[in-house]
């Protein structure tokens, strides 16, 4: 199994104006910096009397598989996808990938 580190990017009521739920994101990175978002949705009734880790917890149950399955295909992928090819030079150019910060 491949090891990465899974970020809580979202934790919010959902929607603002009447929530009806908690809105959980989580964001992951593989080891060749391939991103990775998705957020899930845990009704009011499932999270009440819970805390919020535990609500976190719930919401990673609900989407681990399917997270875990994406980051595998994400990491599978050559770490070259993305980066800028110099037609002129012959050369990968030194820029990040698009969407990369420095």
């Amino acid at each position: 199994m491949m090891s990465y580190k899974v970020t809580i990017a979202r934790f919010e009521l959902y929607p603002r104006e009447e929530p009806t739920c908690y809105c959980v994101g989580f964001s992951g990175s593989t080891p060749t910096g391939q991103p990775h978002y998705q957020d899930t949705q845990v009704p009011l009734e499932e999270a009440k009397g819970k805390s919020e880790e535990e609500i976190v917890a719930l919401a990673w149950e609900k989407l681990k598989d399917g997270f875990t399955a994406r980051m595998e295909a994400l990491a599978a992928k050559s770490p070259l996808q993305g980066r800028v090819w110099d037609h002129q030079t012959g050369k990968i150019a030194n820029a990040q990938p698009e969407g990369e910060e420095k």
